[in-house]
């Protein structure tokens, strides 16, 4: 621990030297640079407020607008290169609206007084100089974001595109004052929590393990627990996503979309506090490099450091994000990026399961050790480019490298007996390297066939992991040591007898992925789109495992190498009779793989699915409200869920199938333009149809009536049949309390199976948060100040249990915070 707060003093000071050194960079880039070079914007004639938008997303201005001004109102379609003062012009000729710098960074589309020019006049008006900014600024605060690209790989409106997505924007995890993913995440339907640690997040989408199926800006990456602060918004596509992405689970994709460098300065200091010693720093500075602003650079740092509500509980971070865009042409882009994550922590598993429940003891009680604290640290560089060869045809290139060094040393307390006090703690000691290599290249074209609009998509993706893991697991000949669940005793075990247990786990993962996919997304009428594509994958999977040698693992693995190939199509139609209404249907395959072995190590085989989906959407008050009811059925075979057919407590097996089904409501955007809501519900039903070994099936519905494991029937874990939520928000505008906000919200969880086999149970729960905020403006300078609290009833909960890749079934039930108390002073200019 000595080590650990040296560590800690040492980032404190240089994050200090670093943010004065930031403030003063940032305060020589004049403010005053103006934004008359023209840039390649792209805005089709439709209604003015979804222009408006897009010019904003365009270009990085923050334009505020009254919804009621731009009702009915139609904008000319804008193509080519414009300087930023001239579209405005463009998008507002004929409108009888006016753009009005009111303060520095800020834009408002206001009603043209009697003297103003109008109509052709407008076209040769003065305006104020206009200020490009961060989106981080919050002009535009709305929680609908009415396109996304991660559904398609194509900017394509929401409304338009046959499939459920959800977005997250910034301005959520701003008013909840979110810190890692998991906390995102209790704002989209049917996603739920498993398990959870400092450097791992795992969700279930739809009712399956999206293990492996988090993305940043459309690359796979690691699952560990990465910072958020240098996120833009985060976006869900549900159901399986194989054919654009590869390897996926069939729940859904998470996309972690960054923030960018952008051509005008901006600069943000945030500073967090809270309940049981929270401290969080994080840092955003952005801008122009040369004159011409072709080179741009951003800068993220976010450094952590907290105890728990949990004994012995804590985390240190440190986080480093820097990436520079160069403009090369008009039509060339590159960006380069570079992330450093260090993380010392120790790891809760929460409580293990005694009968059909979670051990019932004070939620403040740990079972580890101060011995037990793990270390990992995270190292990532990114590089795209993309080229536009016209105003229809584009080509994306996309790469990450990444390396995880991961030493761990957790005690994991299995399930005693029912009356048992004291428990047997293992240790799970082991020494993890992982490479992943992961990039893919996309043509995209818009062309017209006979009055058809089409916008087609071809694309390669290729996807590498090389994982070594070295150490002790599991202390299968017995206990390393007890604890007395009623009064445990902490300090019984050194971290050189952790050390010096014998090395008998030696695992070796090596994956590769290579992908060719298409997709053609088919416009008829502007009402009717299709959407159709396929893809055709080449997968090898090769993992071994040895008690006695690293060698004896490769060996195993190149002995049980698998090799797969498989095409998946997709296809999806959607009709929008109205602006306001679309109707959608989908079916979807999808295949993945299987990381783990049996008893006897031999691999599993690759995992299988296939969706129906059927809903529709709503966008009103130009898109700013929106709304998306989806009902669905995904089918996956071969899972892998725990043997307990066996002694082996880490034996894993393939259940045969297993299906989902059920209906889920997602609402966001903005009732008024100072009240915000983000609503969810889901009804999610999953069921075990067919186990591993099926002796007896039902002739008419291919339902398992008996198998060799049991599960036929049972619920799959972390998956509540019902799960809901609602936050919301009002900004007051006017009077006295201008500049305040203030949100409350509830999020509701039904009972959970813990494992596959469901025997015991995670109760249900309801939590209910709040926050208040006020703004402060300093002339160009604004200053926030937050505070939310979590869990005001004070209730007692568990967010998940732990069903990684197969784990013994049983143990790392987490408890939720009690009440909790996080307070921020953030800065902008």
């Amino acid at each position: 621990m000595i080590t650990i707060n040296k560590i800690t003093l040492c980032y404190r000071a240089v994050l200090i030297n670093f943010v004065l050194f930031l403030g003063f960079v940032s305060s020589i880039n004049s403010y005053a640079q103006s934004a008359q070079q023209p840039v390649e914007i792209h805005i089709a004639a439709q209604p003015l407020g979804r222009a408006i938008t897009q010019l904003a997303a365009q270009t990085g201005i923050l334009i505020g607008v009254d919804a009621s001004l731009i009702t009915d109102k139609q904008a000319p379609a804008i193509n080519g290169r414009y300087t930023i003062e001239q579209a405005i012009k463009e998008l507002l000729a004929g409108s009888g609206l006016v753009a009005v710098n009111n303060a520095p960074g800020r834009y408002a589309i206001e009603a043209a007084p009697a003297n103003h020019p109008t109509d052709s006049d407008a076209r040769t008006a003065i305006f104020p100089e206009i200020k490009v900014r961060s989106t981080t600024r919050n002009a535009d605060a709305n929680y609908a974001v009415p396109r996304s690209s991660t559904a398609t790989k194509t900017d394509t409106p929401i409304m338009a595109t046959p499939v459920s997505i959800q977005v997250i924007p910034k301005s959520v995890i701003k008013d909840q004052q979110a810190v890692d993913a998991r906390e995102v995440m209790q704002n989209i339907s049917g996603v739920q929590q498993s398990t959870s640690s400092a450097n791992y997040e795992n969700f279930v989408i739809r009712g399956f393990d999206a293990n492996g199926s988090v993305y940043r800006n459309g690359l796979r990456q690691d699952s560990f627990a990465e910072e958020i602060s240098h996120l833009e918004r985060i976006e869900v596509l549900k159901g399986p996503a194989s054919v654009l992405y590869g390897r996926a689970e069939p729940g859904g994709l998470i996309n972690l979309v960054s923030l960018q460098p952008l051509d005008q300065p901006y600069f943000s200091l945030q500073q967090q506090v809270g309940s049981y010693g929270f401290y969080r720093t994080t840092v955003d500075a952005t801008g122009p490099i040369n004159a011409d602003r072709s080179l741009r650079y951003r800068f993220n740092l976010a450094y952590r450091n907290s105890d728990s509500f949990r004994d012995l509980i804590f985390q240190d971070r440190i986080f480093v994000n820097p990436q520079i865009t160069w403009q090369i042409t008009p039509r060339t882009v590159v960006n380069a990026s570079f992330e450093h994550q260090r993380d010392n922590f120790l790891g809760d598993y929460g409580f293990p399961a005694v009968g059909n429940r979670p051990l019932q003891a004070p939620v403040n009680r740990s079972f580890s050790d101060p011995a037990a604290f793990d270390a990992q640290i995270s190292n990532r560089g990114f590089l795209n480019w993309s080229h536009a060869f016209n105003d229809d045809w584009k080509v994306t290139h996309r790469f990450m490298t990444g390396n995880t060094d991961y030493t761990q040393f957790d005690l994991l307390t299995l399930p005693p007996k029912i009356g048992q006090t004291i428990f047997d703690r293992r240790l799970w000691g082991v020494h993890q390297d992982r490479d992943i290599y992961s990039t893919n290249i996309d043509l995209n074209g818009n062309f017209n066939t006979w009055g058809i609009k089409h916008s087609v998509l071809f694309g390669f993706d290729y996807y590498r992991i090389n994982q070594l893991a070295v150490g002790h697991c599991c202390s299968l000949a017995g206990p390393i040591s007890t604890v007395d669940s009623q009064d445990p005793v902490y300090g019984v075990i050194t971290r050189d007898e952790l050390k010096s247990q014998p090395q008998d786990y030696h695992f070796v993962l090596n994956q590769e992925w290579k992908g060719m996919y298409f997709q053609d997304q088919i416009t008829l009428w502007d009402k009717l789109h299709i959407l159709g594509g396929g893809r055709y994958d080449w997968l090898e999977v090769a993992n071994g495992f040895s008690a006695t040698s690293v060698a004896e693992a490769n060996a195993s693995a190149k002995t049980g190498r698998i090799s797969e190939q498989r095409f998946s199509p997709r296809v999806g139609v959607l009709y929008q009779p109205w602006q306001w209404l679309s109707t959608y249907g989908n079916y979807t395959e999808s295949i993945g793989a299987n990381n783990g072995r049996t008893s006897n190590n031999q691999p599993l085989d690759p995992q299988t699915a296939r969706q129906f989906e059927v809903g529709f959407k709503t966008a009103f008050f130009e898109e700013r409200l929106m709304s998306t009811l989806a009902f669905f059925h995904i089918t996956k075979n071969n899972l892998q869920a725990p043997n307990l057919a066996t002694a082996d407590p880490f034996d894993v097996a393939a259940i045969g199938e297993a299906r989902s089904r059920g209906i889920e409501i997602d609402i966001s955007g903005q009732l008024t333009e100072a009240w915000q809501i983000i609503a969810t519900y889901a009804y999610t039903d999953t069921r075990i149809t067919k186990d591993a070994s099926c002796d007896l099936e039902d002739e008419n519905t291919n339902f398992c009536l008996q198998s060799g494991l049991g599960n036929t029937s049972h619920r799959l874990p972390n998956a509540a049949p019902h799960s809901g939520s609602l936050w919301t928000k009002y900004d007051f505008k006017q009077g006295i309390l201008r500049g305040l906000s203030l949100g409350t919200g509830v999020f509701v969880v039904g009972k959970r199976q813990g494992n596959v086999t469901n025997d015991f149970q995670l109760p249900g729960y309801a939590r209910w948060d709040a926050s208040a905020a006020r703004l402060w403006k300093f002339g160009p300078t604004l200053l926030t100040a937050q505070v939310n609290v979590r869990n005001i009833l004070d209730n007692g909960y568990f967010v998940g249990a732990n069903t990684y890749d197969g784990s013994p079934s049983g143990y790392g039930n987490i408890p939720g915070a009690p009440l909790t108390v996080l307070g921020s002073l953030r800065l902008e200019y």
